[in-house]
C-alpha cells in the first residue's frame, strides 16, 4: 500500500505521457523548422574550446557502462546506509533505462536517419551507425533513469532532468545527433520511465520501486 509505483490510470502518470506527446510533436516540428536551419550555428558554436572541454566531461554520462556504475554506486551506498529508497530507486531507474534504450534502439533501425557529421570513409556506408540518429539513446536513458531515481528523491528530481538536459544538449554540440533526436530520445525516456513504473505496480511489493515515504 505504501508503494508509489506509478499507476497508468495515475495522474502523475498522465502527465508523463501528455508530456511525451508534446516532446514527440516537438521533434516533428524540429525536423521542418529547426535541425538544418540551425546546423550551421551548432557546428561552430561545437568547436569553441569551452565547448569542446565541456562535451568531453558530460559525454560519458550518457552511455551505458557509466549510467550502470551509477546505479551500482547509488545501490551500494542504500545498502551501507540501510536506506532502501536507494536499492528501490537503482532498481526503477534500470528497467526504465533498459526499456527506453532498447526503444530508442529499436527505432533507430526502424527511421533510418543520418546524424549532423559523417566522416567522409563512412558516408554511403548506411549500415553502420552514422545513419542511425533518431532518436538519441543517451537521451532516453539519461531522462528516463533521472526520472525513477527523482520519483524516490523528490528534492533532486529537476536537478537530475537538468544533468540528463545537458547530456542531450552535448549530444547536439558533439554533432552526433540533431535536436529532434534529443527531443525524441527525451520522449523515449519519459515512456521508458512510465513504462517500468507500470510495471512496478503489477508486481506490488516484489516491484522495483517504493513511495519517498517508505523506508525514512
Amino acid at each position: 500500500a505504501g508503494y508509489a509505483c506509478l499507476d497508468m490510470r495515475g495522474r502523475e502518470t498522465r502527465r508523463v505521457l501528455m508530456a511525451a506527446a508534446g516532446l514527440l510533436a516537438s521533434a516533428g516540428a524540429s525536423v521542418l523548422a529547426v535541425d538544418r536551419q540551425t546546423h550551421a550555428f551548432v557546428s561552430d558554436v561545437s568547436q569553441w574550446p569551452s565547448i569542446l572541454i565541456l562535451r568531453e566531461i558530460v559525454t560519458p554520462f550518457g552511455q551505458t557502462q557509466t549510467q550502470l556504475l551509477i546505479l551500482l554506486a547509488l545501490w551500494l551506498g542504500g545498502m551501507l546506509a540501510k536506506n532502501r529508497r536507494c536499492g528501490q530507486a537503482a532498481g526503477l531507474a534500470l528497467i526504465s533505462m533498459l526499456i527506453a534504450g532498447a526503444g530508442a534502439q529499436a527505432l533507430k533501425f526502424a527511421v533510418p536517419r543520418a546524424r549532423p557529421f559523417i566522416p567522409p570513409e563512412w558516408q554511403g556506408v548506411f549500415t553502420c551507425g552514422y545513419y542511425h540518429s533518431f532518436p538519441s539513446a543517451d537521451t532516453a536513458t539519461a531522462v528516463a533513469g533521472a526520472l525513477a531515481v527523482g520519483h524516490l528523491f523528490p528534492r533532486s528530481r529537476w536537478w537530475l532532468l537538468l544533468a540528463a538536459a545537458i547530456v542531450g544538449l552535448m549530444r547536439v554540440l558533439r554533432l552526433a545527433h540533431w535536436p529532434s533526436d534529443v527531443l525524441g530520445g527525451a520522449a523515449i525516456g519519459l515512456l521508458g520511465y512510465a513504462a517500468a513504473s507500470w510495471l512496478s505496480a503489477k508486481v506490488g511489493r516484489r516491484g522495483l520501486g517504493a513511495s519517498p515515504s517508505q523506508g525514512r
